[in-house]
């Protein structure tokens, strides 16, 4: 589950605490965090796809973004990858 692993290692600073915002949908599980990452399926396909930088996930200067302006395949793996949840 390459993905995944991903998106717990680049996602995990803002989105491993149990916050309402931004919300913490990655656990200390994988199992947990794939149901988490299927409540929040609809908002993380709209921000991983959107090209508004206020909107758009990752966010600007972070290493995850940075990931995945250098391989634009890895942001449709992702999605794709959300998509089948």
């Amino acid at each position: 589950q390459e993905p995944l692993q991903f998106i717990i290692k680049s996602c995990g600073e803002c989105h491993m605490a149990p916050q309402a915002y931004p919300p913490g949908f990655i656990t200390k599980s994988e199992e947990m965090t794939l149901l988490e990452l299927k409540k929040y399926k609809e908002s993380i396909l709209q921000r991983l796809s959107h090209s508004d930088s206020n909107s758009r996930m990752p966010p600007k200067f972070t290493p995850a973004s940075k990931v995945l302006s250098d391989f634009p395949e890895k942001r449709v793996e992702l999605i794709n990858f959300i998509e089948k949840l």
